[in-house]
């Protein structure tokens, strides 16, 4: 029931981000050219009552799409020590290529050429990591007749009880607001500020795993991303070090 009503939340709110934001910065730039070119209009004369409330409205609208861009590229820019208010919006974006150039991979050394179609380095890098993480070896050493410390039965009950809900909130809160998002596109941020609404979902939830044991197909989904850690990289290889 959870991941079905995140699921649909995520399709309502891209229909809702469209029809109020749509692209921040064009909305921006539309409403400034609005009040420069009433500026200029009326630059020889007093502006008339409706005027005013236009004016009045137009610099309401800008404010608010202006915070809204803003927050939209502090979080491209996982610049966290800058503070939303701070309008410094030249930096966000040279934060946000900065990153763009020092993570993208133009292309890469596989089987004796460069490839760059994206289709043929996905799975270059699928095959590469199957092998690498396979188990070859079967044959795993035992610990027989070592006599490891044990916990005591209240330890146990501890570590085995249901879920409580004060832990639960507990380990929401310690996580960082802004983190990247799993691909449901929810942040921890938008989770607390709901957590009254979507708590009775979150809780029942917890309680099928504590009895089935077991996750809903789908809902331990993540995005797996190849991270440059070299200047450059050119081949899938893996640091011997």
């Amino acid at each position: 029931m959870l991941k079905e009503k995140i699921k649909r939340l995520k399709e309502r709110l891209k229909i809702w981000n469209r029809d109020q934001y749509g692209d921040t910065f064009k909305r921006y730039k539309k409403i400034e050219d609005e009040l420069n070119k009433m500026e200029v209009s009326t630059i020889d004369r007093q502006l008339s009552p409706q005027e005013l409330l236009i004016r009045k409205q137009l610099q309401e609208d800008l404010w608010v799409i202006a915070q809204s861009h803003e927050s939209l590229l502090r979080q491209k820019a996982r610049s966290r020590w800058v503070k939303e208010g701070d309008c410094n919006s030249r930096y966000f974006h040279l934060m946000i290529n900065a990153s763009r150039r020092s993570n993208s991979l133009n292309r890469v050394w596989i089987d004796g050429a460069w490839i760059e179609e994206p289709t043929r380095v996905k799975e270059a890098a699928k095959l590469f990591f199957f092998h690498r993480f396979q188990e070859v070896d079967q044959h795993r050493p035992r610990l027989d007749g070592i006599c490891f410390q044990t916990i005591g039965h209240h330890q146990n009950d501890m570590l085995s009880r249901r879920f409580q809900e004060e832990e639960i909130k507990d380990a929401v809160w310690g996580c960082g607001n802004e983190k990247s998002p799993g691909p449901d596109g929810i942040n921890f941020k938008f989770i607390k500020s709901f957590w009254l609404i979507i708590k009775p979902d979150v809780l029942r939830f917890l309680d099928e795993f504590y009895v089935n044991g077991t996750f809903p197909r789908g809902c331990n989904a993540s995005f797996i991303v190849l991270i440059p850690k070299v200047v450059n990289p050119q081949v899938l290889d893996v640091c011997t070090r």
